[in-house]
């Protein structure tokens, strides 16, 4: 399996691959929205046998309150085929891009999701951090220094791209 960035021609197949991966298009037409928007900041595929297996964007976040400039960008969404699950690749893909964000100089990345899958990479809930989301609040939202005092701390409400605006009808991303 080879990880890599994003490349013109992956985007149909990257549309496929994340459609499928959830209940409802939503997240493909995210991807598709943030790309447009050239807010895709993050965007690696898991290839194996030319078939991309899967997929991982990180996108642009901000912190309304926080006194320090910092930069942010949110994991979402995270997506791997069907009959690929269970075999790394998510986490080979969160690792990969992970280290990317480090690389290019990002000081947290956030996510909304399973605490158990996320918490292996460090990351912690946001309520430690004094932070929160404007789509979850619980345990599911995280937060991910990538360097000492790098996270927003007592920041308050975090916000994801304008193109997330999508999902405030309820679908879950």
């Amino acid at each position: 399996m080879l990880i890599r960035s994003e490349q013109p021609g992956d985007v149909d197949a990257i549309h496929e691959l994340v459609a499928s991966a959830f209940p409802t298009d939503a997240e493909a037409r995210l991807i598709d929205k943030l790309r447009e928007a050239d807010r895709l900041t993050i965007s690696l595929v898991a290839v194996l046998s030319n078939r991309i297996i899967g997929h991982i964007g990180f996108s642009p976040v901000t912190v309304a309150a926080s006194q320090l400039v910092r930069r942010g960008l949110g994991l979402a969404p995270l997506a791997v085929a069907e009959d690929c699950r269970r075999q790394g690749i998510g986490t080979a893909l969160v690792q990969a891009g992970i280290e990317q964000c480090r690389n290019a100089g990002i000081d947290y990345v956030v996510v909304l999701g399973d605490p158990f899958f996320y918490g292996r990479f460090g990351f912690q809930p946001g309520s430690r951090y004094d932070v929160c989301s404007e789509y979850c609040d619980g345990p599911e939202f995280q937060v991910l220094e990538l360097a000492d005092g790098g996270s927003p701390r007592g920041g308050g409400l975090l916000r994801y791209a304008p193109e997330f605006a999508m999902f405030d009808g309820g679908d879950a991303h």
